[in-house]
């Protein structure tokens, strides 16, 4: 028996992004790339398995980078923040003080409906935007993030049977 919530699927017009050590102001951000999962594998034949038969084999792994877009605000921390990296360069590249990022999608009441844990993050990239006078354009800056491992959570929602 399947269950659904009203509440679901969620847009992705509303999200929230915490790191321990810098201030709320970097929760505030226009665009998220979104990131991926990829395996690799490679199929071999072990043992009786025959002419046609066969197992594959996990050799690898790996997440994407995530990376984060808003329009330059007046935010010195957060600017002294990605300075500090270069400086601080561990067995990764890491300036987290935990290494942990959260990311939230929010319902349309504010509360979180799906929750994402990147762990052993790595800030890996910044990136200033052009600056065209002749356009009216916002000037945005990017983060980038590379992270090692992944969890999601789904906090207990009223569901609907059907």
């Amino acid at each position: 028996m399947a269950f659904r919530s009203e509440e679901y699927p969620l847009t992705a017009m509303r999200f929230k992004l915490s790191i321990k050590g810098v201030d709320d102001n970097f929760a505030s951000f226009a665009y998220c790339s979104g990131f991926s999962y990829k395996q690799t594998s490679v199929f071999g034949r072990f043992g009786d398995s025959g002419v046609t038969g066969g197992n594959s084999m996990l050799t690898g792994f790996e997440f994407s980078p995530i990376t984060f877009r808003r329009g330059v605000i007046e935010d010195k921390d957060l600017f002294q923040y990605v300075m500090r990296a270069p400086h601080e360069f561990k067995n990764i590249p890491s300036i987290l003080d935990d290494k942990t990022m959260i990311l939230k999608v929010l319902k349309d009441d504010g509360e979180p409906g799906v929750i994402w844990t990147f762990k052993d993050c790595a800030l890996t990239g910044y990136q200033l935007g052009p600056m065209d006078a002749s356009r009216g354009e916002i000037l945005m800056e990017s983060f980038t993030f590379k992270f090692y491992n992944l969890e999601k959570e789904i906090p207990l929602t009223k569901s609907v049977k059907t």
